[in-house]
């Protein structure tokens, strides 16, 4: 498959993610598929860009910027992680008491 094959791809794709974006209703229900279809939209712009004009290069998508920029020690991950599972289970035993 040669550059321009691919490229004609990432345009067919382009399409495709803005029918769903555009056919989607906007709804509270729908707002994360909403996101991760123009999110998915905006990263095949940023690869048919890179593929067309390899010498520019492109900002990095803002959520790929923040994973770099945001990074944690195991042992740091492990303590959110705790945080997390004991905060699971106090709002299910206030639920069970709600109830």
């Amino acid at each position: 498959m040669n550059k321009v094959e691919i490229l004609e791809y990432l345009k067919l794709i382009t399409g495709e993610l803005t029918d769903a974006y555009n056919t989607a209703p906007d709804t509270a229900e729908t707002s994360d598929s909403l996101y991760y279809i123009d999110t998915a939209r905006e990263l095949v712009d940023e690869l048919t860009t890179r593929l067309e004009d390899p010498q520019e290069e492109p900002v990095p998508h803002e959520d790929l910027r923040k994973e770099k920029e945001f990074s944690l020690t195991d042992d740091e991950a492990m303590v959110i992680m705790n945080v997390a599972q004991k905060e699971t289970e106090r709002r299910f035993e206030d639920s069970k008491e709600a109830n």
